[in-house]
């Protein structure tokens, strides 16, 4: 017996345009499979329509058979009229003809006979509990299968509803300090001038703990400590940690559109000091007068020096110096080592070696480190540069069937007959072409001109209508956006 067959959102285009006495047609290379294949005298409805905008006429054709992408067909079925189509798009859709005749198939309507017998069964007035073997008597069945094959089975857990939310939070609540009763953290000094006193506040192991990013810190302080050298930046925003530069349009940066190179310079001097406090600093006053030229003892027993100078050991080649108010650094990249215990309230800086003993001072993490997520260019002094064709495309109408493409333009393609576009034959890293289909057509070909595209030696074919591909040359391959 002939079936009619159907498929899950089989939709294609014709290759070329169809008469209306036609009865076969051809599709666009690859839609046909989309569609089944009739044998035997099975078959399927076809409607055509309109390729583009809204829907006014169709034709309904029954297809008998399809190999590959051309289908034999008959022509105006279910009271449609046969029509010539330059170009339509073909799509298996449910008719009024597949519908009517199996919902008003007879007294059963949708049911088989034999079903509508067994429910006919079922009717009568319900005088009390169904039974499960009642219900598959009624139903002549032998058994029940599926999800419900016994006794319902109640649950054992339900939803609290008298639990305030934050009892239901995946993760345990936190408290400050004085929610606990916890000794406060202790207070620090902060300025452009001098700090002196001992540090008398104890860090939590929550704040050392969420300093150093780590969940679990057991056990006594006794052996080498390792601190992060970078941690991810919690201060920048998203854009600045990408891989490459943001991009900008013309109008963001102030170029005229299509082109211009933004170039200039941001200068200026700061004349405000930067100080940083550290460790246990005793309070200094009455410097005296400095010999620029050298370093020299004064009066109050201070060693001085002025400039980029210090102290320094000739037979080691290592010193002590500083280059800007609140820093003192070490000359040749030497080390400080101590025997004993090196303490402060603000212990900074990159951990090249191993601390050993037992820590029994009190000691400050450092709030801020070196981003290990943020790109270089992001963490560069001055904004980055950007070429024309990185923040606007050149606009080009293309009315003819072919065209060669040229980096930074943006090519709208009006022919009304399929158009290739050829791409650059030696395109540098980070071009861009963007294309837009406006004919309406599904065969319009993008052209590698000896370069892949997403890797693959194949030309692109857009096979959508009123669609833009924006394309970008990386890692030796033009690259779809």
């Amino acid at each position: 017996m002939a079936t009619q067959l159907f498929a899950n959102n089989a939709t294609g285009a014709l290759a070329a345009g169809i008469t209306n006495s036609a009865t076969s047609l051809s599709l666009v290379t690859g839609h046909g499979a989309l569609f089944p294949t009739p044998s035997g005298g099975d078959w399927f409805l076809l409607t055509l329509t309109q390729a583009t905008g809204p829907e006014s006429f169709w034709e309904i054709v029954k297809c008998t058979a399809r190999s590959g992408d051309t289908l034999t067909v008959v022509r105006a079925q279910e009271g449609t009229t046969a029509l010539a189509w330059a170009t339509a798009k073909a799509e298996l859709r449910i008719t009024a003809g597949t519908l009517v005749p199996a919902v008003a198939g007879g007294a059963n309507g949708l049911l088989l006979g034999v079903d509508k017998t067994k429910l006919d069964a079922t009717s009568g007035t319900n005088t009390g509990d169904e039974t499960l073997a009642s219900i598959k008597s009624k139903l002549g069945i032998s058994t029940l299968s599926g999800s419900n094959t016994g006794d319902q089975t109640l649950p054992t857990t339900l939803p609290a509803s008298d639990v305030y939310g934050w009892a239901k939070a995946a993760t345990k609540p936190s408290y400050t300090y004085s929610e606990v009763g916890a000794q406060a953290a202790g207070t620090y000094a902060s300025g452009t001038g001098s700090a002196s006193g001992a540090n008398t506040g104890d860090e939590t192991l929550a704040t050392i703990k969420s300093k150093l990013g780590i969940s679990t810190l057991s056990g006594s302080n006794t052996g080498d400590q390792t601190l992060p050298t970078t941690l991810p930046a919690s201060d920048v925003y998203g854009w600045a940690k990408a891989a490459t530069k943001p991009a900008y349009t013309a109008a963001e940066v102030g170029a005229p559109s299509g082109s211009g190179t933004h170039s200039g310079s941001s200068s200026g001097t700061n004349t405000g000091d930067q100080t940083n406090i550290s460790g246990n600093a005793a309070t200094a006053s009455s410097a005296a007068t400095v010999n620029a030229a050298s370093a020299q003892q004064n009066g109050d027993g201070w060693w001085r020096s002025s400039g980029a100078t210090g102290w320094y050991s000739t037979t080691y080649a290592v010193g002590i110096y500083a280059t800007e108010a609140g820093n003192v650094r070490t000359y040749n990249g030497a080390n400080f080592i101590s025997g004993g215990t090196v303490s402060g309230s603000n212990l900074s800086g990159t951990h090249t070696g191993s601390s050993s003993g037992t820590n029994t001072g009190d000691q400050t993490l450092p709030t801020t480190l070196p981003a290990s997520d943020v790109y270089s260019w992001a963490k560069a002094a001055a904004k980055p540069n950007y070429t024309a064709t990185e923040v606007a495309m050149v606009l080009v109408v293309v009315s003819a069937t072919t065209q060669t493409a040229v980096a930074g333009s943006h090519y709208i393609l009006t022919n009304g007959a399929a158009t290739t576009l050829t791409l650059p034959a030696s395109p540098a890293a980070g071009d861009a072409v963007w294309v837009t289909g406006a004919n309406g057509l599904l065969t319009n070909v993008i052209a590698r001109n000896g370069q892949t595209i997403m890797g693959s030696a194949t030309d692109l074919t857009m096979n959508i209508a009123d669609t833009t591909v924006q394309l970008r040359f990386v890692n030796s391959s033009w690259r779809l956006l």
